[in-house]
């Protein structure tokens, strides 16, 4: 997958978040942060297929997302654990991904 040019370690991380579809940042009290977003799907099946379609393409990125489903809501948090648990540009990298992938499930 081709990311846009305009997502590299010299691009701030709210130019990067603006590409993407309902991402927030958000910073716990230890002050480290993560990409977290909610997505809905039509049913429980449907969900966890999409949670396996992504799992290989995840694993070429070296990344491994938090996230948690329940029946057909699947929230996912992203950090960079090797960066100090913050947000990396690997994150915003996993989160293009997951929209991509979500736009073209439905």
């Amino acid at each position: 997958m081709k990311f846009p040019d305009t997502f590299g370690s010299d691009v701030s991380n709210e130019s990067m978040l603006e590409q993407l579809d309902a991402w927030k940042i958000k910073e716990n009290a230890k002050g480290q942060s993560y990409l977290c977003k909610s997505l809905e799907f039509k049913n429980f099946p449907d969900c966890i297929r999409f949670m396996e379609l992504l799992v290989s393409h995840i694993e070429t990125l070296d990344h491994h997302p938090n996230w948690t489903n329940s029946h057909a809501h699947l929230h996912i948090e992203l950090t960079t654990w090797d960066a100090g648990k913050i947000v990396s540009l690997k994150d915003f990298k996993v989160a293009y991904l997951i929209d991509y992938y979500f736009n073209r499930f439905y």
